[in-house]
């Protein structure tokens, strides 16, 4: 069953949606354009929808080049809901 997995941070609402029973499946995250594949699969978070929204946190702070927001990602994983 696909799960939507919603968190905010930094003034911004991210999701990310896959079925995170299915190791092979993957994980995409809703853009303005829709949802578009993040080219990962559950099975590369060990079917943790946590880790895999920290990981996207992380990444869209590698993609601005700014690290000062580092510390608000395990808080706003914390806060997260799963629908």
């Amino acid at each position: 069953m696909t799960k939507t997995i919603k968190a905010k941070c930094w003034g911004e609402t991210f999701e990310l949606r896959a079925d995170f029973v299915r190791a092979e499946c993957p994980i995409e995250r809703r853009t303005e354009d829709g949802w578009q594949p993040t080219g990962r699969q559950v099975a590369d978070y060990g079917h943790d929808p946590a880790a895999a929204m920290r990981e996207e946190l992380r990444q869209c702070l590698i993609d601005a080049g700014d690290d000062s927001g580092a510390g608000e990602i395990e808080a706003a994983v914390a806060a997260m809901v799963v629908t």
